[in-house]
């Protein structure tokens, strides 16, 4: 089912979010303190490596043709555009849009099929 792991899921949004506010907090800051520059730019591009790794996790389990350098590329200057095209991509291949759309456990025994086959 996608998400895989809710748990995982849950961690790595926090991380991102924690990052991302982190280094609009500290570049905002800026004036007042001396010395954030670099912390700033650490948080930045903390962001970009989680989200090109989610990037590319996603675009692997999904056999969506991907590349490396492009998907952190992408995340480090684009990242709106990343989430919308992931998004899309969730659209395209009929993945559920939200946690209220995925089957239960109990659903999934009862109906009998493997949640983790994508339909081509």
């Amino acid at each position: 089912a996608y998400p895989r792991n809710s748990l995982s899921n849950t961690a790595v949004t926090a991380a991102y979010t924690v990052c991302y506010y982190m280094w609009i907090g500290i570049f905002a800051s800026l004036g007042s303190k001396e010395g954030l520059i670099g912390w700033g730019w650490l948080m930045f591009f903390a962001c970009a490596c989680i989200l090109g790794s989610v990037r590319g996790g996603f675009r692997a389990r999904y056999n969506v043709r991907s590349n490396i350098l492009g998907d952190y590329m992408a995340s480090l200057f684009f990242w709106p555009q990343v989430f919308t095209q992931m998004r899309q991509h969730c659209v395209e291949l009929n993945l559920p849009q939200d946690h209220g759309d995925l089957p239960s456990e109990k659903e999934k025994k009862l109906d009998g099929s493997d949640s983790d086959e994508v339909a081509a």
